[in-house]
């Protein structure tokens, strides 16, 4: 071997080294703070990292923090476990809204086969209430996890006897010289699509190429029946699918499909429109025009809907503005909250809301204020957003910049975050929403 081949393997040595280093270090994938009682406080958070040993996947593991916080609100540490999640590939986690049920969408490969499993669990006595492989089911293909943002959807009703997701719609179709197909009933050549058999359908692209003709459905946990929501419009795809307060339907952006499936896990820029749909009488009400939204969400008393919304035919990942509409829904105009900011006066002043992270229970304990997570410049930071004023204020970063913040859960008035830079490694740090001025 020459010298400058040795030179090459030693340097590609080396970096295999650094590599093996960063792989170590561990990314947040989400947290929950799912326990504050007594001065007691519960964390779960899952992280991952690229498994090394010739693993084409990533190591995944779940950590359980216990907290104890003073009256002075002062919170301490008092013990964290790791347990690896090794076993099972998870594509989606969600509690219910009282934290006392978890369910769980999973994959297992059973022979060459994939199989998907939906598992609910009982976290306050130790039970599981429901346990369904959801692959076999006849009436859709496979179930989106939240990895396909924003069509992967899965959160339980209110009253938490339902668990709503979002599957690809099964469409049949057959050949011309299918063995099966009845030529002489014309209604069933009719409903076999023959001809489209090997017709190219589009998807939705970049992260979401299974994603083709999304479907609203929804699970009886007691039962175990499986629904497929009937009466969505033709031609749209459902996604940030949320209940609404009495359970009697859903909130959804419809995207539109025609005339192009474009990509959409990072454009914030593809038109459709606001949906809510009856479960009664299985209509889709429109209730926002022809525009971008994203993150649908209710405040807790359940009269004011929340949603960021964009001019779809503007560049990517412009700022949105922050809406509000009363509900239930009167046929009013939204009223706008936080308007789209198009320059800020200096470094200091609020840029607008973007590339905004968003956690399904965000709002503080007085029900006024949702906490975001948004880019401040070279920055992510969490800032507290007044509904009823507009009022911005900015939670982090006061005097020294610690690095970007991401949100992961707010209970009451405690927030969950995790905060990275390029020379600090992820980290979870919980604690208290400040009063007015008290910012850190």
């Amino acid at each position: 071997m020459s010298n400058a081949e040795q030179t090459e393997v030693r340097e590609i040595e080396k970096l295999k080294d650094v590599y093996s280093d960063l792989a170590q270090i561990p990314i947040v994938l989400s947290g929950r703070i799912t326990g504050d009682k007594d001065g007691i406080i519960s964390v779960t958070s899952t992280w991952a990292n690229p498994a090394l040993g010739g693993l084409n996947k990533k190591a995944t593991t779940q950590r359980v923090s216990v907290l104890s916080k003073s009256e002075d609100g002062i919170i301490k540490l008092i013990n964290t476990q790791t347990l690896p999640l090794s076993n099972l590939d998870f594509q989606s986690i969600a509690y219910s809204p009282s934290d006392s049920r978890l369910v769980q969408l999973y994959t297992m490969l059973e022979g060459k086969e994939k199989k998907q499993y939906m598992r609910v669990v009982d976290t306050v006595n130790h039970l599981e209430l429901l346990s369904v492989e959801l692959t076999g089911q006849s009436k859709y293909g496979i179930i989106y996890g939240l990895g396909a943002a924003p069509f992967g959807c899965i959160s339980f009703s209110h009253g938490e006897g339902h668990v709503l997701y979002c599957a690809e719609k099964k469409i049949k179709s057959s050949g011309y010289f299918d063995v099966d197909l009845d030529c002489d009933n014309e209604e069933k050549i009719v409903e076999s699509n023959v001809g489209e058999k090997f017709t190219l359908t589009e998807s939705w692209g970049e992260n979401n190429f299974d994603v083709k003709n999304p479907v609203l459905c929804m699970v009886n946990i007691s039962t175990g029946q499986v629904t497929v929501v009937d009466g969505l419009p033709s031609g749209v795809s459902p996604s940030y699918a949320v209940w609404t307060p009495d359970d009697k339907g859903f909130i959804f952006f419809g995207l539109e499909g025609k005339p192009f499936r474009l990509g959409k896990a990072g454009c914030t820029n593809r038109p459709g429109k606001l949906y809510y749909y009856d479960l009664k009488s299985a209509e889709s009400i429109v209730i926002g025009d022809t525009a971008a939204y994203e993150h649908p969400t209710f405040t807790p008393d359940g009269k004011i809907l929340v949603f960021r919304r964009r001019a779809a035919d503007e560049p990517h990942n412009a700022t949105v503005e922050l809406c509000s509409l009363s509900w239930p829904f009167d046929g009013s105009s939204p009223r706008i909250v936080v308007p789209i900011v198009t320059a800020s006066s200096d470094s200091k002043s609020f840029p607008g809301l973007s590339f905004v992270q968003q956690t399904t229970r965000p709002w503080s304990a007085d029900g006024k204020h949702i906490i975001l997570s948004t880019a401040w410049r070279e920055t992510l930071e969490l800032v507290s957003i007044n509904i009823k004023t507009g009022e911005v204020s900015r939670l982090t970063n006061h005097g020294r910049t610690l690095g970007s913040w991401s949100m992961l859960d707010v209970r009451g008035d405690l927030i969950l975050s995790s905060v990275s830079a390029p020379n600090r490694p992820p980290q979870i740090l919980i604690g208290s929403l400040p009063f007015r001025g008290q910012q850190v």
